[in-house]
């Protein structure tokens, strides 16, 4: 078989995939000194491996900190394959532009790649794409029984996250990095407009808010941060030139634990399919 496209390509366990990635390398080691005659010389290090994919839908079907037996197919039959582990995953909800709803997931390897492996992966789901026509976003206060507002005018919304999982290597991985879960974290950055010039919209998320955000994928269901701080405001911009409409970005982190009157209260992250992300059932 000669080159090839990518338009058979595919990765087992993912639907709608747009494309995917890795790379493999080397930490070659280098080292200069009295008999190298003003040359550098380098030995062979350790070898590690990474990846991407990016994907329409709205819940994806790995998250950070999990443990996959990643498998790409190039072609429909060879492909590469490794146990990896999510390292991030990053959702794109554009309502301005009308955008289908996507995301991308970052991944690195816990032991080797292998490469050129049989690989027939075909994807035969119903496609996982979502308008973000007429999307939005709601906040309201932390309460026993809390009361929902439609924030106005918000433009895009990018949900983060994220795992800082820990590589390591000894004596029994043979050259190659493993990896461990590690802790999460998770993010939310809002684009809107200023809905007036009294900066409404913006005061009710200002640095140090603690909200409840619920992010809409579609008409009736929701990714929902119970709770979250918000950080910074961020790009006010007057922009006189251009007569541009005037708009800022805010961004805010999950926090798992947040005080409520006089008590501590463990948050949640909940998927639009109302299953729990964190806490994760032990």
């Amino acid at each position: 078989m000669g080159i090839f496209s990518g338009i058979l390509g595919a990765i087992d366990d993912i639907d709608t995939v747009r494309d995917w990635r890795v790379s493999e390398t080397s930490s070659l080691q280098s080292f200069v000194s009295s008999n190298t005659k003003g040359m550098t010389g380098v030995c062979k290090g350790n070898v590690d491996w990474s990846g991407s994919y990016n994907a329409y839908g709205h819940t994806p079907p790995k998250m950070p900190g999990e443990i996959i037996a990643f498998l790409g197919s190039m072609d429909g039959a060879k492909g590469v394959s490794g146990n990896a582990i999510i390292d991030s995953v990053e959702m794109s909800i554009d309502i301005e532009g009308g955008g289908i709803i996507s995301y991308s997931a970052s991944f690195s390897g816990d032991g080797a790649l292998q490469k050129g492996v049989a690989a027939a992966v075909n994807d035969t789901t119903d496609p996982a794409a979502y308008s973000a026509v007429g999307r939005k976003v709601e906040i309201a206060s932390p309460a026993g029984t809390p009361s929902f507002a439609a924030l106005p005018d918000v433009r895009t919304a990018t949900l983060r996250f994220t795992a800082n999982n820990q590589s390591y290597a000894s004596s029994n991985t043979n050259g190659t990095i493993r990896r461990l879960p590690g802790n999460l974290s998770a993010s939310l950055s809002l684009t809107m407009y200023a809905s007036s010039n009294d900066l409404a919209n913006l005061l009710s998320i200002m640095p140090n808010t603690l909200k409840i955000v619920r992010v809409y994928v579609d008409a009736t269901t929701y990714w929902e941060f119970d709770a979250v701080l918000f950080e910074s405001i961020t790009d006010l911009t007057i922009d006189r030139e251009n007569a541009a409409v005037v708009g800022f970005t805010a961004n805010a982190q999950f926090t798992g634990f947040y005080q409520r009157d006089t008590s501590w209260i463990t948050g949640k992250i909940t998927k639009p399919s109302e299953d729990i992300w964190w806490p994760a059932e032990t």
